[in-house]
Protein backbone atom coordinates (compact mmCIF):
# COMPACT_ATOMS: atom_id res chain seq x y z
CA UNK A 1 0.00 0.00 0.00
CA UNK A 2 1.28 3.45 -0.92
CA UNK A 3 0.45 6.42 1.30
CA UNK A 4 -0.20 9.94 0.07
CA UNK A 5 2.96 11.96 -0.64
CA UNK A 6 4.05 14.23 2.19
CA UNK A 7 4.64 17.60 0.55
CA UNK A 8 5.87 20.87 2.07
CA UNK A 9 6.86 19.24 5.35
CA UNK A 10 10.24 19.91 6.93
CA UNK A 11 12.44 16.95 7.75
CA UNK A 12 13.19 18.66 11.04
CA UNK A 13 9.65 18.00 12.30
CA UNK A 14 8.99 14.91 14.39
CA UNK A 15 5.18 15.14 14.13
CA UNK A 16 4.74 14.75 10.36
CA UNK A 17 1.30 13.14 9.84
CA UNK A 18 2.09 10.82 6.89
CA UNK A 19 5.37 9.61 8.42
CA UNK A 20 3.64 8.94 11.74
CA UNK A 21 0.91 7.04 9.91
CA UNK A 22 3.53 4.91 8.15
CA UNK A 23 5.38 4.01 11.37
CA UNK A 24 2.13 3.19 13.17
CA UNK A 25 1.07 1.03 10.21
CA UNK A 26 4.33 -0.92 10.38
CA UNK A 27 3.84 -1.48 14.11
CA UNK A 28 0.29 -2.66 13.43
CA UNK A 29 1.49 -5.11 10.78
CA UNK A 30 -0.19 -3.41 7.82
CA UNK A 31 3.09 -2.43 6.12
CA UNK A 32 6.41 -4.23 5.76
CA UNK A 33 8.68 -1.21 5.93
CA UNK A 34 9.46 2.40 5.05
CA UNK A 35 11.14 3.49 1.79
CA UNK A 36 12.58 7.01 1.37
CA UNK A 37 14.57 8.50 -1.51
CA UNK A 38 17.16 10.05 0.81
CA UNK A 39 17.94 9.48 4.46
CA UNK A 40 17.39 13.17 5.13
CA UNK A 41 13.77 12.83 3.94
CA UNK A 42 13.10 10.42 6.79
CA UNK A 43 14.35 12.94 9.35
CA UNK A 44 16.91 15.69 9.85
CA UNK A 45 17.15 14.98 13.57
CA UNK A 46 19.59 12.32 14.78
CA UNK A 47 17.55 11.54 17.87
CA UNK A 48 14.24 11.30 16.06
CA UNK A 49 15.69 9.20 13.21
CA UNK A 50 17.26 6.65 15.57
CA UNK A 51 14.10 6.41 17.67
CA UNK A 52 11.94 5.89 14.57
CA UNK A 53 14.36 3.33 13.13
CA UNK A 54 14.34 1.35 16.40
CA UNK A 55 10.51 1.37 16.49
CA UNK A 56 10.32 0.04 12.91
CA UNK A 57 12.93 -2.70 13.44
CA UNK A 58 11.37 -3.70 16.77
CA UNK A 59 8.08 -4.27 14.91
CA UNK A 60 9.82 -6.49 12.34
CA UNK A 61 9.96 -3.87 9.60
CA UNK A 62 12.84 -2.31 7.74
CA UNK A 63 13.92 1.14 6.54
CA UNK A 64 15.28 1.54 3.02
CA UNK A 65 17.10 4.74 1.98
CA UNK A 66 17.43 4.34 -1.79
CA UNK A 67 20.28 6.82 -2.36
CA UNK A 68 22.45 5.62 0.54
CA UNK A 69 21.68 1.83 0.60
CA UNK A 70 22.47 1.55 4.31
CA UNK A 71 22.72 -1.92 5.87
CA UNK A 72 22.06 -1.48 9.58
CA UNK A 73 22.74 -5.16 10.30
CA UNK A 74 26.48 -4.31 10.41
CA UNK A 75 28.37 -1.92 12.74
CA UNK A 76 29.65 0.02 9.73
CA UNK A 77 26.13 0.46 8.39
CA UNK A 78 24.85 1.75 11.75
CA UNK A 79 27.78 4.16 11.98
CA UNK A 80 27.12 5.39 8.44
CA UNK A 81 23.45 5.95 9.30
CA UNK A 82 24.32 8.02 12.38
CA UNK A 83 26.96 10.09 10.56
CA UNK A 84 24.65 10.84 7.63
CA UNK A 85 21.84 11.77 10.03
CA UNK A 86 24.21 14.14 11.87
CA UNK A 87 25.21 15.75 8.56
CA UNK A 88 21.52 16.22 7.64
CA UNK A 89 20.85 17.80 11.02
CA UNK A 90 23.85 20.09 10.60
CA UNK A 91 22.58 21.21 7.18
CA UNK A 92 19.21 22.06 8.73
CA UNK A 93 20.92 24.08 11.48
CA UNK A 94 22.90 26.02 8.88
CA UNK A 95 19.74 26.73 6.89
CA UNK A 96 17.94 27.98 9.99
CA UNK A 97 20.88 30.17 10.93
CA UNK A 98 21.05 31.71 7.45
CA UNK A 99 17.31 32.28 7.43
CA UNK A 100 17.39 33.94 10.87
CA UNK A 101 20.27 36.19 9.80
CA UNK A 102 18.31 37.25 6.70
CA UNK A 103 15.30 38.06 8.89
CA UNK A 104 17.52 40.11 11.23
CA UNK A 105 18.99 42.12 8.37
CA UNK A 106 15.61 42.69 6.73
CA UNK A 107 14.11 43.83 10.06
CA UNK A 108 17.01 46.22 10.65
CA UNK A 109 16.37 47.71 7.19
CA UNK A 110 12.64 48.06 7.93
CA UNK A 111 11.56 45.68 5.16
CA UNK A 112 8.01 44.38 5.52
CA UNK A 113 8.27 40.58 5.36
CA UNK A 114 4.64 39.45 5.41
CA UNK A 115 2.30 38.95 2.50
CA UNK A 116 -0.58 40.99 3.94
CA UNK A 117 -0.10 44.65 4.85
CA UNK A 118 -1.92 46.16 7.85
CA UNK A 119 -4.81 48.55 7.28
CA UNK A 120 -3.51 52.11 6.91
CA UNK A 121 -0.29 51.07 5.18
CA UNK A 122 0.85 49.87 1.78
CA UNK A 123 4.14 48.24 0.79
CA UNK A 124 6.45 50.43 -1.25
CA UNK A 125 7.50 48.38 -4.30
CA UNK A 126 11.00 49.87 -4.34
CA UNK A 127 12.06 50.04 -0.68
CA UNK A 128 9.71 47.20 0.41
CA UNK A 129 8.93 49.26 3.51
CA UNK A 130 5.52 50.24 4.82
CA UNK A 131 4.27 53.70 3.87
CA UNK A 132 0.95 55.34 4.85
CA UNK A 133 -1.93 54.59 2.50
CA UNK A 134 -5.17 56.47 1.81
CA UNK A 135 -6.71 54.69 4.83
CA UNK A 136 -4.06 56.03 7.23
CA UNK A 137 -6.28 58.77 8.79
CA UNK A 138 -8.80 56.10 9.87
CA UNK A 139 -6.30 54.44 12.21
CA UNK A 140 -5.73 57.29 14.73
CA UNK A 141 -9.49 57.89 14.79
CA UNK A 142 -10.11 54.23 15.68
CA UNK A 143 -7.58 54.37 18.53
CA UNK A 144 -9.09 57.59 19.91
CA UNK A 145 -12.60 56.16 19.71
CA UNK A 146 -11.57 53.05 21.59
CA UNK A 147 -9.80 55.11 24.25
CA UNK A 148 -13.04 57.08 24.67
CA UNK A 149 -14.95 53.86 25.30
CA UNK A 150 -16.61 53.25 21.94
CA UNK A 151 -17.61 49.56 21.54
CA UNK A 152 -15.52 47.38 19.26
CA UNK A 153 -18.52 46.48 17.13
CA UNK A 154 -19.13 50.14 16.24
CA UNK A 155 -15.47 50.69 15.29
CA UNK A 156 -15.61 47.47 13.27
CA UNK A 157 -18.61 48.74 11.30
CA UNK A 158 -16.77 51.95 10.45
CA UNK A 159 -13.59 50.12 9.37
CA UNK A 160 -15.47 47.29 7.59
CA UNK A 161 -13.71 44.73 9.80
CA UNK A 162 -14.80 42.07 12.27
CA UNK A 163 -14.67 42.77 16.00
CA UNK A 164 -11.76 40.34 16.39
CA UNK A 165 -9.99 42.12 13.53
CA UNK A 166 -10.37 45.48 15.27
CA UNK A 167 -9.14 43.95 18.52
CA UNK A 168 -6.01 42.69 16.75
CA UNK A 169 -5.57 46.07 15.03
CA UNK A 170 -5.66 47.93 18.34
CA UNK A 171 -3.04 45.59 19.82
CA UNK A 172 -0.71 45.88 16.83
CA UNK A 173 2.39 47.96 17.55
CA UNK A 174 3.09 48.31 13.84
CA UNK A 175 1.13 51.59 14.00
CA UNK A 176 3.86 52.98 16.29
CA UNK A 177 6.34 52.51 13.45
CA UNK A 178 7.62 49.31 15.07
CA UNK A 179 8.50 46.17 13.12
CA UNK A 180 8.65 42.85 14.98
CA UNK A 181 9.83 39.66 13.33
CA UNK A 182 10.48 36.86 15.79
CA UNK A 183 13.02 38.08 18.33
CA UNK A 184 14.08 40.99 16.10
CA UNK A 185 12.66 44.48 16.63
CA UNK A 186 13.10 47.72 14.71
CA UNK A 187 11.32 50.50 16.66
CA UNK A 188 11.60 53.00 13.78
CA UNK A 189 11.08 50.87 10.70
CA UNK A 190 8.41 53.03 9.01
CA UNK A 191 6.31 56.17 9.65
CA UNK A 192 4.13 55.91 12.77
CA UNK A 193 0.40 56.63 12.55
CA UNK A 194 -0.10 57.09 16.33
CA UNK A 195 2.09 57.84 19.34
CA UNK A 196 2.77 55.67 22.39
CA UNK A 197 0.17 57.40 24.58
CA UNK A 198 -2.58 56.88 21.99
CA UNK A 199 -1.68 53.22 21.71
CA UNK A 200 -1.63 52.73 25.48
CA UNK A 201 -4.94 54.53 25.99
CA UNK A 202 -6.67 52.10 23.61
CA UNK A 203 -5.42 49.07 25.58
CA UNK A 204 -7.46 49.91 28.69
CA UNK A 205 -10.46 48.32 30.32
CA UNK A 206 -13.27 47.23 28.00
CA UNK A 207 -16.65 48.83 28.79
CA UNK A 208 -19.44 46.44 29.72
CA UNK A 209 -21.96 45.44 27.08
CA UNK A 210 -25.64 46.05 27.76
CA UNK A 211 -27.49 42.87 28.77
CA UNK A 212 -29.47 41.42 25.86
CA UNK A 213 -32.50 40.77 28.05
CA UNK A 214 -33.02 44.49 28.61
CA UNK A 215 -32.44 44.19 32.37
CA UNK A 216 -30.29 46.73 34.16
CA UNK A 217 -26.59 45.99 34.16
CA UNK A 218 -25.16 44.71 37.44
CA UNK A 219 -23.00 47.17 39.33
CA UNK A 220 -19.95 44.85 39.25
CA UNK A 221 -20.49 43.33 35.81
CA UNK A 222 -17.07 42.46 34.37
CA UNK A 223 -15.34 43.28 37.67
CA UNK A 224 -16.35 40.50 40.08
CA UNK A 225 -14.00 37.52 39.63
CA UNK A 226 -13.79 34.10 41.23
CA UNK A 227 -10.52 33.84 43.16
CA UNK A 228 -10.35 30.08 42.50
CA UNK A 229 -10.18 30.25 38.70
CA UNK A 230 -9.83 33.97 37.87
CA UNK A 231 -12.81 34.15 35.50
CA UNK A 232 -15.46 36.86 35.56
CA UNK A 233 -18.51 35.96 37.65
CA UNK A 234 -22.00 36.07 36.20
CA UNK A 235 -24.51 38.43 37.86
CA UNK A 236 -27.19 35.73 37.47
CA UNK A 237 -30.24 35.62 35.27
CA UNK A 238 -32.82 34.88 37.95
CA UNK A 239 -35.11 37.67 39.13
CA UNK A 240 -35.44 35.95 42.51
CA UNK A 241 -31.85 35.02 43.35
CA UNK A 242 -29.61 37.97 42.53
CA UNK A 243 -26.23 36.30 42.99
CA UNK A 244 -22.79 36.72 41.43
CA UNK A 245 -21.69 33.18 40.56
CA UNK A 246 -18.75 31.48 38.85
CA UNK A 247 -19.77 29.59 35.71
CA UNK A 248 -17.59 26.64 36.83
CA UNK A 249 -17.16 25.34 33.24
CA UNK A 250 -14.50 27.30 31.31
CA UNK A 251 -12.43 26.76 28.16
CA UNK A 252 -9.39 25.93 30.31
CA UNK A 253 -11.31 23.38 32.42
CA UNK A 254 -13.44 23.21 35.56
CA UNK A 255 -13.14 25.74 38.35
CA UNK A 256 -11.80 23.86 41.42
CA UNK A 257 -13.94 25.80 43.92
CA UNK A 258 -16.61 28.06 42.34
CA UNK A 259 -17.46 31.18 44.32
CA UNK A 260 -20.93 32.71 44.76
CA UNK A 261 -22.10 35.74 46.70
CA UNK A 262 -25.30 37.76 47.03
CA UNK A 263 -25.25 40.75 44.70
CA UNK A 264 -26.77 43.11 47.24
CA UNK A 265 -24.10 42.34 49.87
CA UNK A 266 -21.18 42.56 47.45
CA UNK A 267 -22.48 45.72 45.76
CA UNK A 268 -22.93 47.43 49.14
CA UNK A 269 -19.42 46.45 50.25
CA UNK A 270 -17.69 47.58 47.04
CA UNK A 271 -19.79 50.74 46.76
CA UNK A 272 -18.66 51.93 50.20
CA UNK A 273 -15.03 51.35 49.30
CA UNK A 274 -15.37 52.97 45.86
CA UNK A 275 -17.10 56.06 47.24
CA UNK A 276 -14.43 56.34 49.88
CA UNK A 277 -11.85 56.42 47.11
CA UNK A 278 -13.88 58.94 45.09
CA UNK A 279 -14.09 61.23 48.14
CA UNK A 280 -10.28 61.43 48.00
CA UNK A 281 -10.16 61.67 44.21
CA UNK A 282 -8.64 65.14 43.97
CA UNK A 283 -6.18 64.43 46.77
CA UNK A 284 -4.85 61.28 45.11
CA UNK A 285 -4.66 62.60 41.55
CA UNK A 286 -1.04 63.65 41.94
CA UNK A 287 -0.20 60.27 43.47
CA UNK A 288 -1.65 58.54 40.43
CA UNK A 289 0.47 60.79 38.22
CA UNK A 290 3.57 59.75 40.13
CA UNK A 291 2.60 56.11 39.70
CA UNK A 292 2.28 56.60 35.94
CA UNK A 293 5.69 58.27 35.85
CA UNK A 294 7.16 55.36 37.82
CA UNK A 295 5.74 52.81 35.37
CA UNK A 296 6.99 54.87 32.40
CA UNK A 297 10.48 54.83 33.90
CA UNK A 298 10.25 51.09 34.45
CA UNK A 299 9.14 50.62 30.84
CA UNK A 300 12.06 52.67 29.47
CA UNK A 301 14.41 50.58 31.59
CA UNK A 302 12.94 47.30 30.27
CA UNK A 303 13.10 48.50 26.65
CA UNK A 304 16.68 49.71 27.11
CA UNK A 305 17.68 46.37 28.60
CA UNK A 306 16.15 44.51 25.64
CA UNK A 307 17.89 46.78 23.13
CA UNK A 308 21.25 46.43 24.91
CA UNK A 309 20.86 42.66 25.04
CA UNK A 310 20.13 42.36 21.32
CA UNK A 311 22.99 44.70 20.45
CA UNK A 312 25.36 42.70 22.65
CA UNK A 313 24.49 39.32 21.21
CA UNK A 314 24.74 40.65 17.66
CA UNK A 315 28.17 42.06 18.41
CA UNK A 316 29.24 38.75 19.95
CA UNK A 317 28.16 36.85 16.85
CA UNK A 318 25.99 34.37 18.75
CA UNK A 319 23.62 32.08 16.89
CA UNK A 320 19.87 32.77 17.04
CA UNK A 321 19.03 29.76 19.22
CA UNK A 322 21.62 30.90 21.76
CA UNK A 323 19.96 34.22 22.48
CA UNK A 324 16.30 33.76 21.43
CA UNK A 325 15.14 32.66 24.89
CA UNK A 326 16.84 35.58 26.63
CA UNK A 327 15.42 38.05 24.11
CA UNK A 328 11.93 36.61 24.49
CA UNK A 329 12.07 36.87 28.30
CA UNK A 330 13.15 40.51 28.13
CA UNK A 331 10.48 41.33 25.53
CA UNK A 332 7.78 39.66 27.65
CA UNK A 333 8.87 41.79 30.60
CA UNK A 334 8.65 44.96 28.50
CA UNK A 335 5.18 43.94 27.29
CA UNK A 336 4.07 43.28 30.87
CA UNK A 337 5.15 46.74 32.02
CA UNK A 338 3.62 48.29 28.89
CA UNK A 339 0.27 46.66 29.66
CA UNK A 340 0.49 47.84 33.27
CA UNK A 341 1.04 51.38 32.00
CA UNK A 342 -1.97 51.05 29.69
CA UNK A 343 -4.15 50.10 32.66
CA UNK A 344 -2.84 53.03 34.70
CA UNK A 345 -3.60 55.49 31.89
CA UNK A 346 -7.24 54.47 31.44
CA UNK A 347 -9.34 57.59 32.01
CA UNK A 348 -12.41 57.59 34.25
CA UNK A 349 -15.16 57.63 31.63
CA UNK A 350 -17.95 59.19 33.74
CA UNK A 351 -18.73 62.74 34.84
CA UNK A 352 -17.15 63.60 38.18
CA UNK A 353 -17.47 67.38 38.07
CA UNK A 354 -17.92 68.82 41.53
CA UNK A 355 -18.24 66.46 44.52
CA UNK A 356 -17.68 62.95 43.05
CA UNK A 357 -19.56 61.27 45.90
CA UNK A 358 -22.69 63.36 45.34
CA UNK A 359 -22.41 62.89 41.57
CA UNK A 360 -22.54 59.13 42.19
CA UNK A 361 -26.17 59.40 43.28
CA UNK A 362 -27.15 60.94 39.92
CA UNK A 363 -25.67 58.17 37.75
CA UNK A 364 -27.59 55.24 36.27
CA UNK A 365 -26.28 51.66 36.80
CA UNK A 366 -24.42 51.60 33.49
CA UNK A 367 -22.49 54.79 34.17
CA UNK A 368 -21.73 53.64 37.70
CA UNK A 369 -20.28 50.44 36.28
CA UNK A 370 -18.21 52.45 33.80
CA UNK A 371 -16.92 54.69 36.56
CA UNK A 372 -15.97 51.67 38.67
CA UNK A 373 -14.05 50.18 35.73
CA UNK A 374 -11.87 53.26 35.68
CA UNK A 375 -11.36 53.06 39.45
CA UNK A 376 -11.03 49.31 40.13
CA UNK A 377 -9.12 46.53 38.42
CA UNK A 378 -11.24 43.69 39.78
CA UNK A 379 -13.13 42.42 42.83
CA UNK A 380 -11.86 39.00 43.94
CA UNK A 381 -14.40 36.75 45.65
CA UNK A 382 -13.38 33.57 47.48
CA UNK A 383 -15.79 30.64 48.01
CA UNK A 384 -17.55 30.54 51.37
CA UNK A 385 -16.22 27.05 52.08
CA UNK A 386 -19.52 25.20 52.27
CA UNK A 387 -23.21 25.47 51.47
CA UNK A 388 -24.98 27.81 53.88
CA UNK A 389 -21.74 28.72 55.63
CA UNK A 390 -21.53 32.37 56.69
CA UNK A 391 -18.18 34.09 56.31
CA UNK A 392 -17.63 37.84 56.94
CA UNK A 393 -17.44 39.66 53.63
CA UNK A 394 -14.10 41.27 54.59
CA UNK A 395 -12.61 37.75 54.85
CA UNK A 396 -13.64 36.58 51.37
CA UNK A 397 -13.59 39.74 49.22
CA UNK A 398 -10.68 41.90 48.07
CA UNK A 399 -11.24 45.10 46.07
CA UNK A 400 -8.18 45.63 43.83
CA UNK A 401 -7.17 49.13 42.78
CA UNK A 402 -6.90 50.01 39.10
CA UNK A 403 -3.40 49.64 37.68
CA UNK A 404 -2.35 46.91 40.12
CA UNK A 405 -1.28 44.74 37.18
CA UNK A 406 -3.15 41.67 38.38
CA UNK A 407 -5.53 41.37 35.41
CA UNK A 408 -4.32 41.29 31.82
CA UNK A 409 -6.24 41.34 28.56
CA UNK A 410 -7.91 38.00 27.91
CA UNK A 411 -7.09 36.55 24.48
CA UNK A 412 -9.59 33.68 24.66
CA UNK A 413 -9.23 30.24 23.12
CA UNK A 414 -8.19 28.43 26.29
CA UNK A 415 -5.02 30.49 26.80
CA UNK A 416 -3.74 31.14 30.34
CA UNK A 417 -6.20 32.99 32.53
CA UNK A 418 -6.25 36.79 32.55
CA UNK A 419 -5.57 36.90 36.29
CA UNK A 420 -2.04 36.43 37.58
CA UNK A 421 -2.53 35.49 41.26
CA UNK A 422 -5.24 32.94 41.98
CA UNK A 423 -5.46 33.75 45.67
CA UNK A 424 -6.75 36.53 47.89
CA UNK A 425 -4.08 39.14 48.64
CA UNK A 426 -3.56 40.18 52.25
CA UNK A 427 -5.61 43.13 53.47
CA UNK A 428 -2.47 45.23 53.89
CA UNK A 429 -1.40 44.60 50.29
CA UNK A 430 -0.88 48.00 48.54
CA UNK A 431 -3.24 46.95 45.75
CA UNK A 432 -6.17 46.23 48.11
CA UNK A 433 -8.65 49.05 48.77
CA UNK A 434 -10.72 49.50 51.91
CA UNK A 435 -12.94 52.07 53.61
CA UNK A 436 -10.61 54.62 55.17
CA UNK A 437 -12.95 57.50 56.04
CA UNK A 438 -14.68 58.01 59.37
CA UNK A 439 -17.80 59.27 57.56
CA UNK A 440 -19.81 56.64 55.71
CA UNK A 441 -19.63 57.67 52.02
CA UNK A 442 -22.92 55.89 51.26
CA UNK A 443 -24.77 58.07 53.77
CA UNK A 444 -23.11 61.14 52.30
CA UNK A 445 -24.15 60.14 48.77
CA UNK A 446 -27.76 59.56 49.82
CA UNK A 447 -27.92 62.91 51.59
Amino acid sequence: MVLDPELDESGGRADRPILSQAVEGIEAGRYRGLVVAYLSRASRSVRHLLEMWERIEAAGGEVVAVAESIDTSTPTGRLTRTVLAAIAEHELDLHRERFEELRRRATAQGIWQRRQTPLGYRRDPVTRKLVPSADAPRIPRAFRQRAAGRPLVRIAEELALTSSGVRALLRNRVYLGELRVGVHVNPRAHPALIDEDEWLAAQGTTPARPPRSGRQIALLAGLARCSSCGHVMSPGASTVHHVYTCHRHHSAGLCPAPAAITRRHLDWHVERIALGELAQFEATASERGREVDRIRTELKKAEAELAAYLEGVNAAGLRPHQFAKGARLRRDEADRVREQLAQALVPVRAPVDGDPVRVWGTLDPRRRNTLLRGLLECVLVAPAGGRGKRVPIDDRVRVIAHGAGMVTSYRGGGVPLPIKRLRLPDRDDPSVLGVQLAEDPLERARS
